[in-house]
């Protein structure tokens, strides 16, 4: 029994086939909008994303612009430095922009990418990862969201940008 014939025998209903193709063309068509909205909107699915979106969110705001020295990498970094210490020592100012290590170095070149784009007078970089992240797999998650378009092309293919 196929599904034509079971939806016959469960609505007592006949299926005409060009009826039956564009409902279900306007059914798939639907889901995969639904689906690219929800992803477009950013919602904050686990602790990556907060983080994510709150460093992102130093770097958007009006004070990034008048920082000179920036900390990235992944949660030893993140831990290891209180920005607002170093600023005191180095009397430069200074943010700390730390991911996790699940972003990998990409995420790392993401944030920095990002912090250049909207401060050209960054003048020191700080790199902190742990030993072990030159063994994690390649986080593709993290080109497609910090990235632009351009760039995320460069680095991944077509396939992997619509997949995603």
């Amino acid at each position: 029994m196929n599904f034509l014939n079971s939806y016959i025998s469960i609505f007592k209903k006949e299926i005409h086939s060009k009826k039956f193709v564009i409902i279900f063309l306007i059914l798939l068509t639907g889901i995969f909008i639904i689906s690219f909205l929800l992803n477009r909107s950013d919602f904050s699915l686990n602790g990556n994303d907060i983080l994510r979106q709150y460093q992102l969110s130093k770097i958007e705001s009006d004070a990034f612009e008048n920082i000179s020295t920036i900390i990235i990498g992944d949660s030893s970094g993140g831990n290891a430095i209180d920005a607002n210490y170093f600023t005191e020592l180095s009397n430069s100012q200074t943010t700390n922009l730390c991911l996790t290590g699940s972003w990998g170095i990409i995420g790392s070149l993401g944030i920095l990418k990002k912090s250049l784009e909207h401060n050209h007078k960054i003048k020191n970089v700080i790199i902190i990862q742990t030993l072990d992240i030159w063994g994690r797999s390649y986080p593709k998650e993290a080109v497609l969201e910090l990235f632009n378009l351009k760039d995320a092309l460069q680095e991944l293919n077509l396939k992997t940008l619509v997949e995603y």
